[in-house]
């Protein structure tokens, strides 16, 4: 790490998996910001392809470039384990997708923002590119609902992990506290930090994007369409794969373990966190009203799913 003690320090957690594609302009785009002390560290998954040797390049060329050629464990767990490794000596740190394009200011204006607000976790708007970088205009407009609230995360998440920036306070309580890997493999790094952040000094959310999010047909997590066809594959993924099912359950559960003291006193997450009894069940579904705004289930989906199980 730089020991300039004039700009902010800040760990930046990459995971990859066959990349090699647009690595090495998202790489560039990274080592580029602007004031801020940035020490790139990169979980390589198992890639088969060129990603590791264009990793290994950029860790003798630049010093701040650290990569560890791991085994396949998936996204979540990926990012996750990457962030257990670093060194807890930063001020701040951040997740990078593989394919995105950083603008200069994206690290220092989540730094500047979470010193104003004295927030836990920063997350922004996103520009949607394609795979030549055109535009294709923000992801989130003035009047789409983001959510921040823990319940609102453990429903739908709306916000992506490449776009965080948080407190070393938040990174070491989720090295202390650390989700398991089957609920990563569920509910992926990006819902569970988020999460993590509501219960644990809060979020602010950032209308403006400080990054290009490439969208292209090789995307491991994206922008997903919002049609029968692929709302099918995963209902089909899930009914043939169990552990891809509970995640929501699951992820509440998680949280009242991890953060009792923060959970005690919400009696919805609680619910959710406990659904092995019929009774708890048929509470969940009387609280639909409630919940409806979070999840776009119609109400026979949803009581459908709890009632069944798979909630």
């Amino acid at each position: 790490m730089d020991t300039n003690t004039t700009k902010p320090s800040i760990a930046v957690i990459m995971s990859t998996y066959n990349g090699e594609k647009y690595l090495r302009e998202q790489l560039d785009s990274v080592l580029n910001q602007k004031d801020v002390n940035l020490d790139l560290y990169v979980r390589d998954d198992g890639s088969v392809d060129g990603t590791a040797e264009i990793l290994n390049q950029y860790s003798k060329r630049y010093p701040q470039v650290h990569v560890d050629l791991a085994a396949n464990a998936g996204v979540g767990n990926s990012f996750m384990n990457c962030l257990y490794s670093v060194p807890g000596e930063y001020q701040y740190y951040g997740f990078a997708d593989q394919d995105d394009i950083w603008l200069q200011d994206k690290c220092i204006a989540g730094i500047s923002a979470l010193k104003r607000t004295g927030k836990a976790l920063y997350s922004s708007n996103q520009e949607c590119v394609d795979s030549d970088g055109k535009s294709r205009g923000l992801r989130y407009t003035g009047n789409d609902h983001i959510h921040l609230t823990t319940m609102e995360i453990v429903f739908r998440n709306t916000i992506a992990g490449c776009t965080f920036i948080f407190t070393n306070e938040l990174a070491e309580k989720l090295r202390s506290n650390p989700f398991s890997s089957e609920l990563l493999r569920v509910r992926i790094h990006d819902v569970c930090v988020a999460a993590a952040a509501s219960m644990n000094g809060g979020i602010f959310y950032d209308q403006e994007s400080h990054m290009e999010y490439r969208q292209h047909q090789d995307n491991v997590v994206g922008v997903k369409e919002d049609t029968f066809k692929s709302d099918l594959k995963t209902k089909l993924s899930k009914a043939v794969n169990s552990e891809q099912r509970n995640g929501r359950s699951r992820l509440a559960s998680e949280l009242v373990k991890l953060y009792p003291e923060q959970a005690e006193n919400d009696q919805l997450l609680m619910l959710c966190a406990d659904q092995k009894s019929m009774v708890n069940r048929i509470k969940l579904i009387r609280r639909y009203g409630e919940i409806s705004g979070w999840t776009s289930e119609t109400f026979s989906e949803f009581a459908g799913k709890v009632l069944f199980g798979l909630f």
